[in-house]
């Protein structure tokens, strides 16, 4: 979808550029050689640069001094954000840990504090930004004090997926951060409730794996049909060759905490119900991936 397209979408030049650092990247501790992932292998390659961005919003003013403190103390302890990715004499790809200087990977914005949607476009022009330097370890945090709306200040983190997937992200950030009323304890995480297994009739078993057998040779035959004969409809959130290479416009939207959990005591689960919120927006956008929503079922 192209810029043109999209009514109010005003990008701008941001500050990605990584400055010259005062640290030679040199491994700073002997360690036994960890190879990248075959998934790390696969980010890095040129088509398939890819990035994590996750936008995190503080209803107080980020004191960027301290949360460079606290990243020096938690983040940078992790060897994925204290290593960057080298060849060795045999040419294969492995993490060699460098000294990091938390200065390089520290952005703070200058916030036009006038223009409502300036987190929206920043996190948009972040995604089309230039790759990070793979001399360094390859994250940054983005600061941005001072917007408008719900939230007093916004921290953008850009990671490249080689460093692992969005879900170890979280639980990584979440380690980071303490309890208010006690500093040196972590937070407590709520753990899902098991509900109890219902018992079954032999007779049900098998029903069950009859209907398990059939929904796959579906599934293999909608597949197969889907990538030989039949093509996606004509959408306006379908692709064309291209479009990767386009600007693309991203728009927040506010949750009622209050709703979600709602929803999440009724179905034992956050995940799954963001999932199918999704899933019904780009259902009434255009059911362009009702084929592929209706394979996955299976």
């Amino acid at each position: 979808m192209s810029s043109e397209a999209l009514p109010g979408l005003r990008l701008r030049k941001i500050n990605v550029k990584q400055k010259e650092s005062t640290v030679s990247a040199v491994a700073t501790l002997p360690v036994a050689e960890e190879p990248v992932t075959p998934a790390g292998r696969l980010f890095m390659e040129k088509d398939m640069n890819c990035y994590i961005l996750c936008t995190l919003a503080f209803e107080n003013p980020i004191n960027v001094e301290e949360f460079k403190k606290t990243f020096l103390v938690t983040l940078v302890n992790h060897k994925r954000f204290q290593s960057i990715i080298v060849q060795d004499k045999k040419g294969r790809d492995i993490w060699v840990p460098v000294e990091v200087n938390i200065d390089d990977h520290i952005v703070e914005a200058n916030v036009d504090t006038s223009d409502p949607t300036y987190v929206e476009n920043y996190v948009t022009d972040l995604a089309i930004a230039p790759p990070l330097d793979v001399k360094r370890p390859m994250w940054q945090f983005h600061v941005l004090n001072g917007t408008s709306g719900n939230a007093a200040g916004h921290m953008i983190v850009r990671v490249h997926h080689a460093l692992g997937d969005g879900t170890s992200l979280m639980s990584l950030l979440l380690a980071c951060t303490r309890r208010l009323g006690s500093p040196d304890e972590l937070p407590a995480v709520p753990v899902a409730r098991r509900r109890e297994r219902e018992r079954k009739s032999a007779f049900r078993h098998i029903l069950s794996l009859l209907n398990l057998f059939w929904n796959t040779l579906v599934g293999v035959f909608l597949f197969t049909s889907t990538a030989i004969w039949l093509k996606d409809s004509e959408s306006v959130i379908k692709g064309h060759t291209g479009v990767e290479k386009e600007k693309k416009k991203l728009n927040f939207v506010s949750l009622e905490m209050a709703d979600m959990v709602t929803v999440k005591d009724s179905v034992n689960g956050v995940g799954f119900m963001l999932l199918c919120v999704i899933s019904h927006a780009l259902f009434l956008v255009g059911g362009v991936l009702i084929r592929f929503a209706y394979f996955l079922m299976f």
